[in-house]
């Protein structure tokens, strides 16, 4: 990291780290390119993105027109409070822009455990933080006495824009308030937009704090949390001289979906008024309370709702509704709008006259008579949205390799734990050749290590099973002789079923009960499988299957807890094959395509 501080950047530069390995920071990024020659750090090779870690401050901005680009940015904690559920702590920073730092992008990166994903410091301004993962910033301060972290991305400055990120996990214990945390924090920061972002499992997306604090803009967010008390908006009213008051706060076509038992999605208090926060076009779906607000304030054209009605403490203009919004699938994540949605042309345009025509699909806006209410456009026509997410791996499969898998197009070379004779790629697929009964194939990709995972890969078998049946895995969180694995049995009746174990020590064991997902087992005939491993304490499992060319389920079909202690942490990934010691005595070819692993 010395060589890349001293290296004498000028507009039109490139700084690459190489993918797949890793630095202690800070990076200094002192440079300044020009608006049409930014200077690029970014990454080379294959492999996982280039880590830069374990400082207090990972890479430190002071420059301008800089592109940071495809890195990787964490840090171990300074201690854990154990006055506080063992939380981590410490004032550990991703990306810190500091007084002066201008026109920067941070893209297709990701930052993850750390106390503040993204600061953008006070003096700060024009810097875009766009396309990136922000995940698990649940670090919280190290002083008893204090209350700040856990925030995805803090902001201090002005005229910043965030977009387009997936937010997760900013939560943490709090001594003060019981809980903590952002996935947006701006104190003392005007001009700000943050727009276009899916945010999930953050015990609050947005909180505005600091009299000097104006003119920031909340639109087409995409928010859930299945948190106790979450939270969306807190705003600071003109009466409160200790934490505000903050101006000028607007958020349009949010989309919010808080499940806690006690969610309370909005609040404005001591002294809101129409000055300090504009609501408008909005969807607030809270299990328990929609919000308070003290007195009237900029609000219409909204939907509130909560089961068995919403519970409301505010002023409501009489173009908002409480009523069910109708969503396509709410508890499987899909906020877009049913036919039927009370939603649909009920919005104002205020919104398009602030610039905001797209939705989150990337759907002209509107579609209709009006503007819809929240995130999505009924009717835009545009695809389900893939959010920004870290990818780990993935691998089609396109090349042509004898005698082991190469490497994947992300994630890095495959080693293959049985006899390499036995794996070939033939231009489409990968193929583990399992010799006869009682075998077992594996490959795994040793330079990816992740802890949250979600997975998908398509595999089939060259017969039908016989004897009891043939396997598949994919498999999570492996390190050494621990891993996760989510199994398809392919059995000889042609019925499918999946079910996760646990492997301590080499020795299997089963979680929960298999589940039937159908007779689609076909030799020959494809079968997706999608995977999901996310928690530390307690982990939860999850697993859908199903045949090729038909639709994926909406909802898991296996979902599973575990506890075991020695599967906390990050590992790899991989596949493994077994044919049933019962079986016939011929050799099975399994083959595998299309395999993705990303964050969840």
């Amino acid at each position: 990291m010395g060589k890349a501080n001293q290296a004498p950047l000028g507009p039109g530069d490139r700084l690459l780290f190489k993918r797949g390995c890793g630095w202690t920071g800070p990076l200094n990024a002192r440079w300044s390119g020009t608006q049409s020659e930014p200077i690029t750090v970014g990454a080379y090779g294959t492999g996982a993105l280039p880590r830069i870690e374990n400082a207090r401050e990972n890479i430190l901005v002071t420059g301008s027109n800089l592109v940071f680009e495809y890195l990787f940015t964490r840090s171990n904690p300074l201690s854990y409070d154990s006055g506080c559920q063992n939380q981590p702590q410490g004032r550990i920073m991703g990306f810190r822009f500091l007084s002066g730092a201008s026109y920067n992008t941070v893209r297709n990166s990701e930052a993850r455990d750390l106390h503040f994903g993204v600061w953008l410091g006070s003096g700060s301004h024009h810097n875009r933080v766009m396309n990136n993962a922000l995940i698990n910033n649940n670090v919280k301060d190290s002083d008893p006495n204090a209350d700040s972290g856990a925030v995805a991305v803090a902001i201090h400055g002005d005229n910043n824009e965030v977009a387009y990120n997936l937010i997760t996990g900013s939560d943490a214990c709090s001594r003060q308030h019981g809980r903590d945390g952002a996935a947006v924090d701006v104190y003392g920061g005007r001009f700000n937009n943050i727009h276009h972002n899916t945010a999930k499992e953050n015990l609050n997306f947005m909180e505005v704090g600091n009299s000097r604090t104006t003119d920031n803009t909340f639109a087409y967010n995409h928010v859930t949390s299945t948190i106790r008390t979450a939270n969306f908006a807190v705003a600071r009213g003109a009466n409160d001289t200790r934490w505000g008051p903050t101006y000028r706060s607007k958020l349009y076509n949010n989309s919010v979906y808080l499940t806690g038992a006690e969610s309370f999605a909005v609040t404005c208090f001591y002294g809101c008024n129409p000055d300090v926060m504009t609501f408008k076009n909005n969807i607030i779906w809270a299990q328990d309370r929609v919000g308070y607000v003290d007195a009237t304030w900029d609000e219409g054209n909204n939907i509130y709702w909560s089961p068995g009605g919403p519970k409301i403490w505010f002023p409501r203009s009489s173009s908002s509704k409480t009523v069910d919004p109708r969503f396509v699938n709410a508890a499987g994540g899909d906020l877009r709008l049913a036919a039927g949605s009370p939603a649909i042309d009920a919005g104002t345009s205020e919104s398009l006259n602030r610039g905001y025509r797209t939705d989150l699909d990337g759907g002209a806006v509107p579609q209709g008579a009006a503007v819809d209410m929240g995130a999505y456009e009924r009717g835009s026509g545009a695809p389900p949205p893939a959010p920004p997410s870290t990818v780990y791996a993935q691998d089609d499969f396109s090349r042509s390799v004898a005698d082991g898998w190469g490497s994947a197009s992300t994630g890095g070379a495959w080693a293959p734990w049985s006899p390499v004779a036995d794996f070939d790629v033939n231009g489409g697929e990968a193929t583990a050749r399992v010799a006869g009964p009682g075998q077992l194939r594996s490959a795994f990709l040793p330079s990816v290590r992740a802890r949250d995972v979600e997975g998908l890969v398509r595999v089939k078998t060259d017969v039908v099973a016989s004897g009891s049946g043939q396997y598949a895995y994919f498999v999570a969180r492996q390190n050494e002789s621990n891993e996760y694995r989510a199994k398809v049995h392919l059995t000889p009746s042609r019925r499918v079923y999946v079910q996760a174990s646990r492997v301590i020590n080499n020795a299997e064991s089963s979680i929960g009960s298999p589940v039937s997902v159908g007779d689609i087992h076909a030799p020959g005939g494809y079968i997706w499988l999608r995977t999901s491993v996310t928690g530390t304490g307690s982990k939860t499992l999850r697993i859908k299957a199903w045949r090729d060319g038909t639709a994926e389920p909406a909802a898991w079909q296996y979902t599973a807890t575990d506890g075991t202690a020695a599967l906390q942490g990050s590992g790899s990934v991989g596949l493994r094959s077994y044919v049933s010691s019962s079986a016939a005595g011929r050799a099975v070819v399994f083959s595998f395509d299309s395999l993705r692993v990303s964050a969840p």
